[in-house]
């Protein structure tokens, strides 16, 4: 039976004086659809949209939609054991106020991202924003406010068959930026309207990728902004005949697409960094608390994986040696590792001191990947789980036996691996949820059904004419 949980109150102050400035700007600016966005199991960025006359209610009462969304899988059909169906009563959703922003590439439209609740409008347990306001919640009566950046990279093409892409430059070339710059200087302009801050640019590994840096907030603005750089990038994209893609590895052989997500606690009181120590014995200017963090992700991290990397085609990055991880490790400023500790500038005093949880790629649903991120970290603290030594080799260098002989494991290496692992860790069971942490996993486990029934090209090339 599940336990009971408080319900932190959604941090969007509802408030008379908010809405009528919200209802001012939509008339002023002459928006006529509002969506109302949500993230579900299936990773899809949905919405329902409300007509600007009735948007008051809307605020007041949510949007309903039927709870069997809940079940749906990326494929677009319900999971073969989702609890819910047809007969199944609704959802509302329910906007964060604070979310509110017209979209630069779709005149006319603006957006609030909302949450997912019962019929009652307290929040429901399968809702990935509310799980991570909890484990905000959980870091704060702890006296700590999680600060956090998510890195997407992702590829861009144009549109037609075959698929080509819109640039073909390699890494940081100079002349990359040139190439991207016209799609570039829209996508910057349009999250700048939108309350994102992009601090750097980078021309990635593959020839059509790319990858904005944005400024560090707090960790559910982090997750809010993840949501809003697919969106603008892909709404950018369309209008010039483009698309923008953030499968995890769209081609065998090019380099992979990942979330980097980018962690750090401040001290509630001197809002100060929690996990910085220049006097390090390890060599990476982190405390004992920033370890105790690391060894609980170090601890949970298959458990927690199939959160950051959801689908089948995930796995197919996390390829040892390919700049991705694909061991449970630590390392300082090590890239190759599950987690790093980046270097820090001489001149911040250890303001920018975090942890770089480097599984995740841009098909996770940042509220569950954040989330749970924070739930292990903080498992890790309350534990004094200490990580050990940082890894200093590259572990794809290194033999089974030579891993075995340091304690290093291997991250899951398909999405069935992650799933067993998860339901093998009985506290990710426990910090979801029963029915969050089923339902996660029952949608889960039936796109890779659906996957281990096809009979790819590569079988029919290699095997049709051969047995």
């Amino acid at each position: 039976m599940e336990k009971k949980r408080s319900r932190p109150s959604m941090e969007r102050k509802l408030t008379d004086k908010q809405s009528s400035e919200i209802l001012k700007r939509v008339k002023g600016e002459k928006i006529t659809l509002i969506k109302f966005q949500w993230l579900g199991n299936d990773l899809i960025s949905r919405a329902i949209a409300s007509y600007a006359e009735y948007l008051p209610s809307h605020i007041r009462d949510g949007i309903g939609i039927p709870k069997a969304l809940q079940s749906f899988n990326i494929l677009d059909k319900l999971a073969y054991a989702g609890t819910w169906g047809s007969e199944s009563k609704e959802l509302k959703i329910i906007p964060d106020l604070n979310t509110f922003y017209p979209l630069p590439y779709a005149p006319g439209t603006a957006r609030m991202i909302g949450e997912l609740c019962g019929l009652d409008l307290k929040p429901h347990p399968t809702d990935g924003r509310y799980y991570l306001r909890r484990m905000i919640a959980k870091a704060r009566d702890l006296g700590f406010n999680p600060m956090a950046s998510c890195e997407l990279e992702f590829y861009v093409f144009n549109r037609g068959d075959p698929l080509s892409p819109y640039v073909n430059a390699k890494f940081a070339t100079s002349y990359g930026y040139d190439l991207y710059n016209d799609y570039i200087q829209e996508v910057t302009s349009n999250l700048l309207l939108m309350g994102v801050h992009p601090e750097r640019l980078k021309k990635e590994y593959g020839h059509a990728q790319i990858e904005p840096v944005i400024r560090y907030s707090d960790a559910l603005n982090a997750a809010d902004n993840y949501v809003t750089i697919k969106d603008v990038t892909k709404g950018v994209a369309a209008k010039r005949g483009l698309f923008a893609s953030f499968m995890p590895k769209p081609f065998a052989g090019a380099p992979g697409s990942g979330c980097h997500i980018h962690l750090s606690l401040v001290d509630a009181k001197t809002n100060r960094n929690a996990f910085f120590d220049p006097t390090d014995s390890r060599g990476c200017a982190m405390n004992q608390r920033g370890y105790h963090f690391i060894g609980g992700l170090l601890k949970h991290m298959n458990g927690i994986c199939i959160f950051g990397a959801p689908l089948s085609n995930s796995y197919k990055r996390l390829l040892p040696g390919s700049w991705a991880p694909a061991h449970v490790c630590y390392g300082h400023d090590h890239r190759g590792a599950a987690i790093r500790i980046p270097s820090l500038s001489p001149h911040t005093e250890g303001a920018e001191q975090r942890v770089e949880y480097r599984v995740p790629d841009p098909s996770c649903n940042p509220y569950w990947a954040i989330g749970t991120m924070i739930a292990a970290g903080l498992d890790g603290i309350k534990n004094k789980i200490d990580p050990g030594n940082p890894l200093r080799d590259d572990p794809a260098r290194l033999s089974d036996q030579e891993l075995t002989k340091r304690g290093i494991k291997y991250l899951p290496r398909t999405v069935g691996e992650a799933i067993a692992e998860a339901k093998q860790d009985p506290f990710v069971r426990e910090s979801l949820g029963e029915m969050a942490f089923q339902e996660y996993i029952k949608v889960r486990e039936s796109e890779f059904r659906d996957y281990r029934e096809q009979v790819t090209q590569w079988e029919i090339d290699n095997y049709l004419s051969s047995i």
